[in-house]
């Protein structure tokens, strides 16, 4: 797995000349940058943070993290019974408390509601894809109507 890495995101120079003799007294340059990571050392950060997620006490933690490992990369879904069940298993929730968790998540704009019985996880708290890509998600959900995201 590759390291992290110190990389520039731009460098800039500025120079002060005297404007009478045009003689210059000072240069200066500023370096902006980041810390990046491989993708790998991403995924793995990803898939820790599903783990705490899954662990929490919460069951809107729990659903959350659920739906985040099948719809992270903005698929829309049916929060279907046979689905709802799947969940409840993995979770060691029931599904009564898994509808009213979903309510949440739905009133709080975390999972928003596309149609009748068909939803997407916001791209504005999660989103796995380019940023473009992350945009006109966020587009078309504003589309919607969705005031709050």
């Amino acid at each position: 797995m590759k390291k992290s890495f110190l990389k520039t995101a731009s460098t800039q120079t500025n120079t002060i000349v005297d404007s009478d003799t045009g003689e210059i007294l000072d240069v200066t340059t500023n370096k902006t940058t980041y810390i990046a990571n491989s993708k790998e050392e991403f995924y793995l950060m990803y898939s820790s943070m599903v783990l705490i997620l899954k662990g929490s006490s919460d069951v809107k933690m729990k659903l959350f993290a659920a739906l985040l490992e099948r719809y992270s990369k903005g698929q829309e879904f049916s929060m279907s019974k046979s689905l709802k069940e799947i969940i409840a298993k993995e979770t060691d929730c029931k599904p009564r408390s898994l509808d009213s968790a979903f309510t949440t998540l739905i009133r709080k704009n975390v999972v928003v509601k596309i149609n009748t019985q068909l939803y997407k996880i916001n791209p504005r708290h999660v989103f796995q894809g380019s940023s473009s890509n992350r945009n006109d998600a966020l587009k078309a959900i504003l589309e919607l109507g969705c005031k709050d995201c």
